[in-house]
């Protein structure tokens, strides 16, 4: 930016680059340590399996020195290829805010890429949580990496992602990452949406990988997107668990704040799990403009223990060709619904 931080005057390339180096700090926990990383060709990237340890805090990307406006990164805001890497954080002002990139706001990629952690951060809002300011593209996408954290179990580690394209992805080889203790399409009260403007949460042709949980401080808070809570889709998406989280509601699990499309959509996905036979396992799905779970196809799926009410349509649709109502079941039939 210029030296005011109100215009961009980018670099060409990244703003800030770190290519196979361990445990630098990007930034840091009071507000005199905060980098302005915007107005560039991309953001900041962490490269390589030998980048471990890196942390990346208290920064604005992609934003002006106030935080109210874009200076837009050309690419993502971050991209993330290294080894038990954090972006943000739990304790006060580790956060980032991390809105108004033309790509995504962070991307993590690689079947070598594991144990990272994206904590705290602003994703797709002003730094005060309260307005959108969206990266063009996902809030948070992943793509064939393992065990990444978004969010946590204490408060401070939640993430509001929120005002994006989609709030987080995941995709391909993915597995065993974690979607935990997040405001996905709300603004940081966890009452008011501010909807990334298709689905919240998209597990494409992934495995394993667990989207809130039983344990206390698991849950997400997933409403206000302009279409699908949750969608799952693609042959291989499998054993996937979304469990214990507000779908369609305000943080309170009570009060309606709809997602516009379905609470969750499975088109083709296998053996995935919403809610559990356990007492903190199932999900509140409700207040949605569609169906609570639209099922369209795959086998095996399983809908346990979860509270559906006051979607516009059936809170069980197992029918991909006439959602607006039940059908009876046709044996024998061959297309591809998942009754």
């Amino acid at each position: 930016t210029n030296a005011s931080g109100d215009a961009a005057l980018g670099n060409g390339g990244y703003g800030v680059r770190i290519i196979g180096a361990s445990n630098n700090t990007v930034g840091g926990l009071i507000a005199g340590y905060r980098n302005i990383i915007s107005g560039n060709g991309r953001g900041l990237s962490i490269e390589t399996i030998t980048a471990t340890g890196n942390a990346v805090q208290g920064n604005y990307i992609g934003l002006n020195l106030a935080g109210t406006a874009a200076l837009a990164n050309n690419g993502s805001g971050i991209e993330l290829e290294g080894v038990g890497n954090t972006i943000g954080g739990a304790a006060t002002g580790a956060g980032n805010v991390i809105s108004g990139n033309k790509f995504n706001g962070v991307i993590v990629t690689g079947v070598t890429s594991t144990g990272n952690k994206v904590q705290g951060n602003l994703i797709g809002t002003d730094a005060t949580g309260t307005s959108a300011l969206g990266n063009s593209g996902e809030g948070v996408r992943v793509i064939d990496a393992s065990k990444t954290l978004v969010g946590g179990t204490v408060a401070g580690a939640r993430n509001i992602i929120s005002g994006n394209n989609r709030g987080v992805t995941f995709e391909g080889a993915s597995t065993g990452n974690l979607v935990q203790g997040n405001y996905i399409g709300t603004d940081i009260t966890g009452s008011n949406a501010l909807g990334n403007s298709q689905e919240g949460v998209v597990l494409l042709s992934c495995s394993g990988n667990l989207i809130g949980g039983t344990v206390k401080g698991s849950r997400n808070v997933i409403s206000g997107n302009t279409n699908d809570g949750v969608r799952i889709s693609g042959p291989n998406a499998t054993m996937n668990l979304v469990q214990g989280n507000f779908i369609g509601t305000k943080a309170d699990g009570v009060t309606l704040l709809p997602n516009q499309g379905a609470g969750i959509d499975v088109f083709g996905g296998f053996n995935n799990t919403f809610g559990g036979t356990v007492a903190t396992a199932g999900n509140v799905i409700a207040g949605n403009g569609y169906s609570g779970a639209l099922i369209q196809a795959g086998n095996g799926n399983a809908l346990l223990g979860n509270s559906m009410f006051s979607n516009a349509r059936l809170g069980i649709n197992l029918n991909r060709h006439d959602p607006f109502g039940l059908i009876a079941n046709d044996q024998g039939d061959p297309d591809p619904g998942a009754n």
